[in-house]
């Protein structure tokens, strides 16, 4: 959890990511703020999209 904060705070640290709940129905983060988020998550846990997840 902890890690992921760090994450979000990098892309916004004036957001109170503890407590918020609607980051994206409240408009706090933007398609950007998205954007960025999906991709630092991919390179921080080594997250692989290119290939199907196997069933």
């Amino acid at each position: 959890m902890e890690e992921l904060l760090d994450i979000l705070n990098e892309i916004d640290d004036s957001i109170d990511y503890e407590n918020e709940k609607a980051l994206i129905d409240d408009h706090l983060l933007d398609s950007f703020s998205i954007i960025t988020l999906v991709s630092e998550l991919e390179d921080h846990f080594d997250i692989d999209k290119s290939r199907p997840a196997a069933f």
